[in-house]
């Protein structure tokens, strides 16, 4: 059996900028669209050697023409003309190197795109080529086919064929075109006729030779297996004509008119007078409103009988529609007959003709294909998508022919209101259930949903406005703010009481009725368009805004589609479960399911699965079967040899996975030339592997269901089976892979791993979202929003030599999760699957699907790292401790329990171990900074370690952690603790410095350091010198405050000193020098205490000597009795500064700062020198301070003394003349 797996096309690119095509001919504005903008009107797609599958689109109406490569990474790109496009423009590759697309607009012009492979339009400069067609009338009104990259063909109104042949120079197109209208011979019969009106019922409708279908020989693939024949071109007209031409030079070459007998059946006489039917054949000619199809096959090669005649063989399949009959239409098959030796003339010879099926009737047949003997048909079934596939056997009897198969339609279904209670979760509201649903991919396309929101505000505008002023990040979100805000609650007038109800029904009718606008788009994005070729032969089926492919279906798909309609041991089972099932109501059947849902595979359980099965048949189904449908099922069971063996067939059956193949192409490109993500591959892959879960899962409910029943009617057969066990372990693997399959991955655009883009997150938050006030909207975002499963995030990059159903058994393999089926535990590939959903950032879902499962020791290591992730690290700390408990040389875990855990650890990790598990959870701590937490697996792997392993690192880190978290006592205490001597050093400049800058500098004092107050004052000496000086903390004090604590005021007075020079240096403005010389007094004053305080003999201490001299003191140089030629060039000198000069410039900056009181329109810069300060302080008249500033800092006074001598005999003269 084979199905149809769809995704949707708005979900595998982002909208992009259409480039204008240029035109001769100015247009008028344009109509506006009656549909949506990206459904398309017409669509598909080639195989373009390098390029991979290119995907060609018609939207905006006909205006726009979108091109895919579906197989690579590049971005579409689009195309928007001015008039709108004549169907169908085509792809055509001209050799291996080129593809070009023609386009013939219905105003009459031909232009021409052509890209170079492999990089097609991302790298190309395409020039539009237009060509005008003048030999006809315009609007074009026929029917145009584009029969080679160089030749068209438009079929006119009169049963001519206007041809055009594009003009080359050498190898190259130029553009223009050559016309040629084609004329078949003559039909003389109707003309006669008409001399005899008595014999003539002739055609009555306008136009009876209009050409209403051409068709021609498609481009060959490359495993069709046949030849390549001359390219032909068959004509039909509406007075049933079939012509041939050759489209190299338009040559006529057969012509066949068809028989109307064919129409004129038992059943379209009966009814061809009813009305409300159109009638196929209006006397001799074809009046549907459906229109007819032409195919044109090439001949099969026959490498034993090798004919010269390349054309003889070529096969005409011509569909004809009767929608006026028992069925829609009928296929004829046409043959090309070998080239006459003496006339050259061919004959077009009826080989067969072929019914549709009986329910078939009213619709409409919208492409047919014939791949490897099959003939596809793609129905429009009153808006529904139907594939109908037979062998393609025209040229047997009819009454020989095989019937037709309708393909499988399992994954098509619409949403309703038992969907939504599907997908509700417990706790949920009814818009949050909604909205889940809506989000559950596959449901809606995110141009669906966009389209959808879009309507819905437009139509609050009138009622709230401001709907449309705030944008939001998703389209999820946006849907949850904006849906129902309009619904307010409202209170009764008379005993005001809010009125719930009133507005919870109100709510629901908003969300259905936003789901129906969703259904109605969706609807019209399905509606079917045509069929085309893979690269690899598949049948791909192309509609408006969605596409897929053929497969055949897996033998579950098959079963659960038949629903047990199999006569085989394991499927006959089906049978009799489907029978129970069809007999329980749906809102018991969903209570039974989530009652078994709760129980099933969960080894939190302490009981048999036997008595569990047995608890829920009493408390659920007891009762609910009638005793005739009982009856037949007990009927059923008794028909069964075995019992046991065939509910284990029938498991064998569900978990059945044939096909193994590697998950990811080794050579990256398949043969491509560029890099290629196969991203419509991995789309395809993802829905099938939802159907063929989904139908597995079916499966084994029903079988559950059975098992229920029979523990009911008999609880002692089920006693110790292994049937009942596996079948609830089988259904909690599948419930899981279920809900991985229906968890939206959130927007594709977003990062995955953070909080704000993943769905589930949105469900979480959405009551904040606050439905019951009207929340603004937002005007739309194209592609935001659900995308695909999370199945899609955790399938490889695409293989494209394998086919989609390989690649769907092969990810459900390597889940691991049925494997587990095979152990009757959910370990190991359970875990190892929920751990790499925690590492893609699926946290909320991972950690749903771990709460489901049993703690054993892998369960609680997964969990502990989801709790991490999560921002709960105390709750992570005891799952780690619990864990830590199985490391070690001793370990008392089962197989299976070993084997989950080693699953889920890091490679470098072991079991035999327990300081490398301590050491890598601590690290697991350390890199979220959770260092309370790390800091004890850092000293229980320190106490674990074997004696030989260098644990300097874990001594660094334990003292590091401390030091980060302020916890000076402890991390002092590991210090002295370290038995590694060459980190002592390194761990004292660390935790002095962090001490520093953390203000806790009395704990330095508190602390002591015996044994490292060297490097103490290292650190501080050193950080002193070389931070800035007026940044904080200020070492220069710690330093000075070390020294005195420790009672070295020689070393604490050169720290204070050392300061004071450096303020001194540092070039500072004008505002800001008299409060830096405050500082500076004060440090040279500390200084000077301080040396006071040591004996006269030691009170000097040794500086490096400086270059600048602006303090106005002759520096004393250190006495060395060294010959300079023996020190090193870099060698600085030192000088010897005595409490005395400290006292000096001490001296100089105090007066510096008393006189720029007197003088404020001084710079300091003018108080320099000892000599000016001494003549500013005589300026001002204060002699004392002038004669004891002088002093000290051993300025020339005799200017001073004549002055102050001036200045006193000035005022005895003038005492004695008054």
């Amino acid at each position: 059996m084979s199905s149809v797996v769809y995704t949707h096309i708005s979900g595998l690119s982002t909208n992009v900028v259409p480039v204008e095509i240029p035109s001769q001919v100015r247009h008028e504005g344009r109509e506006e669209l009656d549909g949506f903008v990206e459904h398309a009107e017409y669509a598909t797609t080639i195989h373009a050697h390098d390029a991979g599958t290119v995907l060609l689109r018609v939207l905006d109406g006909g205006h726009m023409l979108e091109l895919m490569a579906l197989e690579s990474g590049m971005r579409a790109a689009r195309f928007s003309f001015a008039s709108k496009i004549a169907l169908q423009p085509a792809l055509m590759m001209l050799g291996i190197a080129e593809l070009h697309v023609l386009v013939v607009t219905l105003d009459g012009s031909v232009f021409r795109l052509r890209f170079v492979l492999p990089h097609l339009w991302t790298s190309t400069q395409y020039a539009p080529k237009e060509y005008r067609i003048t030999s006809i009338s315009l609007p074009i009104d026929g029917i145009v086919h584009i029969a080679e990259v160089g030749v068209v063909f438009i079929g006119l109104n009169d049963g001519s064929v206007l041809r055009l042949t594009a003009r080359m120079s050498g190898l190259e197109h130029t553009g223009d075109w050559n016309e040629e209208s084609l004329h078949g011979p003559p039909n003389y019969f109707p003309s006669l006729s008409s001399l005899m009106p008595s014999f003539y019922s002739g055609p009555t409708v306008p136009n009876p030779t209009k050409i209403i279908a051409l068709g021609s020989i498609p481009p060959p693939l490359a495993d069709s297996g046949y030849a390549r024949a001359t390219s032909l071109v068959v004509t039909l007209s509406r007075d049933r004509h079939l012509r041939v031409w050759l489209t190299g030079n338009g040559k006529f070459v057969a012509s066949k008119q068809i028989p109307s007998q064919f129409f004129q059946t038992d059943a379209l006489i009966a009814r061809s007078t009813s009305p409300g039917k159109t009638p196929a054949l209006e006397g001799h000619v074809i009046d549907s409103d459906y229109r007819p199809i032409v195919r044109v096959l090439p001949p099969v090669l026959d490498e034993d009988n090798f004919s010269p005649d390349m054309d003889a063989g070529t096969e005409v399949v011509v569909f004809m529609p009767t929608p006026s009959t028992e069925t829609a239409g009928f296929f004829l098959l046409y043959r090309l007959s070998a080239q006459d030796r003496t006339s050259s003339r061919r004959d077009l010879n009826f080989v067969g003709r072929k019914s549709c099926s009986a329910q078939t009737e009213g619709w409409e047949l919208r492409d047919f294909v014939v791949a490897d003997d099959i003939l596809y048909l793609l129905w429009n079934a009153q808006g529904r998508t139907i594939i109908q596939t037979s062998t393609y056997d025209l040229d047997e009897e009819e009454a020989e022919q095989e019937p037709w198969n309708t393909l499988s339609t399992d994954g098509e279904k619409e949403l309703s209101p038992d969907s939504f209670e599907e997908s509700a979760q417990e706790g949920d509201t009814l818009a949050s259930s909604i909205l889940a649903a809506i989000l559950r991919p596959g449901a809606f396309s995110p141009y669906t949903l966009h389209i959808a929101i879009k309507q819905y505000e437009q139509s609050l505008v009138d009622v709230a406005p401001y709907i449309l002023n705030t944008p939001y990040p998703t389209l999820a979100e946006r849907i949850a703010a904006v849906v129902g805000s309009s619904v307010a609650l409202t209170t009764d007038p008379r005993t005001g009481a809010q009125m719930w109800d009133r507005y919870w029904s109100a709510l629901r009718r908003d969300w259905e009725g936003f789901v129906a606008r969703c259904q109605a788009v969706e609807r019209a994005g399905r509606w079917p368009l045509g069929l085309s070729r893979a690269r690899d032969g598949s049948v791909v089926v192309l509609a408006r805004e969605r596409m897929g492919t053929v497969v055949a279906l897996d033998e579950p798909m098959a079963v659960h589609a038949l629903a047990g309609a199999n006569t085989s041991s394991g499927t006959s089972l089906f049978g009799v479960a489907w029978s129970l099932r069809a007999n329980i109501p749906a809102s018991d059947l969903r209570l039974l399911e989530d009652a078994l849902r709760s129980v099933s595979g969960d080894g939190r359980i302490a009981y048999s699965h036997d008595s569990v099965l047995r608890d829920v048949a009493q408390r659920h189904l007891d009762g609910l079967v009638p005793e005739g449908p009982a009856a037949f099922v007990r009927s059923g069971l008794g028909m069964l040899d075995d019992l046991e063996d065939a509910v284990l067939q029938a498991l064998n059956v569900v978990g059945r996975l044939e096909y193994i193949v590697k998950m990811e192409d080794p050579e990256g490109g398949m043969g491509l030339a560029v890099g290629h993500d196969g991203e419509l591959k991995k789309a395809l892959t993802t829905a099938y592997i939802a159907q063929s879960i989904e139908a597995r899962y079916d499966l084994c409910l029903s079988i559950l269901l059975l098992l229920l029943f029979i523990a009911l009617d008999d609880p002692d057969t089920l006693k110790s089976s292994v049937a009942a066990a596996r079948a609830c372990v089988m259904f909690h693997a599948l419930g899981l892979l279920r809900s991985l399959a229906k968890q939206s991955a959130g927007d594709l655009a977003g990062v995955s791993g953070g909080y704000g883009d993943v769905e589930d997150d949105v469900l979480a938050r959405f009551e904040a979202l606050g439905f019951a006030s009207p929340a603004p909207g937002a005007i739309g975002v194209g592609r935001s929003g659900p995308q695909y499963s999370l199945v899609h995030s955790l399938l490889p990059r695409a293989n494209l030599s394998t086919s989609v159903l390989q690649s769907a058994h092969a990810f459900i393999r390597e889940s691991g999760v049925l494997t587990d089926v095979a152990l009757l535990d959910a370990e190991p590939g359970t875990l190892g699957l929920v751990e790499r959903l925690r590492s893609l950032g699926y946290l909320d879902f991972s950690r749903e699907l771990v709460m489901r499962l049993p703690p054993t020791p892998g369960v609680c290591y997964v969990h502990a790292r989801l709790l991490m992730d999560l921002g709960r690290p105390d709750e992570a700390t005891v799952l780690f401790e619990k864990v830590a408990n199985n490391f070690g040389p001793i370990s008392h875990l089962t197989e299976t329990d070993r084997l989950g855990l080693e699953t889920v650890l890091p490679p470098p990790l072991s079991l035999e171990s327990a300081c490398v598990y301590y050491r890598h959870v601590a690290e697991l701590f350390n890199d979220a900074c959770c260092l309370t937490q790390a800091i004890p697996f850092w000293r229980q792997a320190i106490e674990d370690a074997p004696p030989d392993l260098d644990a300097r690192g874990m001594w660094s880190k334990v003292f590091r952690a401390y030091v980060d978290l302020g916890m000076w006592e402890d991390a002092y205490v590991v210090l002295v603790s370290t038995p590694y001597a060459d980190l002592h050093r390194e761990n004292v400049r660390q935790i002095v410095i962090a001490m520093c800058e953390a203000n806790h500098t009395d704990k330095l004092a508190h602390l002591g350091f015996v044994g490292h107050h060297v490097e103490v004052e290292r650190t501080l000496s050193f950080k002193a010198r070389h931070a800035d000086p007026f940044a904080w903390p200020d070492y220069a004090k710690i330093l000075y405050a070390w020294h005195v604590f420790r009672g070295d005021f020689r070393s604490a007075g050169a720290a204070m000193y050392e300061r004071a020079r450096r303020l001194g240096e540092e070039a500072v403005v004008e505002e800001e020098f008299v409060q830096v010389a405050n500082v500076q007094a004060r440090c040279y004053l500390a200084a000077i205490n301080s040396l006071e305080l040591v004996d006269p003999s030691h009170s000097w201490v040794l500086l490096s000597v400086s270059s600048d001299d602006d303090l106005g003191r002759k520096r004393r140089r250190l006495t060395v009795h060294i010959p300079e030629t023996r020190f090193n060039p870099d060698c600085k000198d030192f000088e010897v500064v005595q409490l005395s000069d400290m006292r000096q410039e001490h001296a100089l900056v105090s007066a510096r700062i008393e006189l720029l009181g007197y003088y404020p329109e001084l710079s300091y810069h003018n108080l320099s020198s000892p000599q000016d300060i001494v003549s500013l302080y005589v300026r001002a008249n204060n002699f004392d301070l002038a004669f004891s500033t002088g002093r000290l800092v051993g300025a020339d006074l005799s200017a001073a003394f004549v002055n102050l001598a001036s200045q006193c005999m000035n005022l005895a003269a003038s005492a004695e003349s008054a």
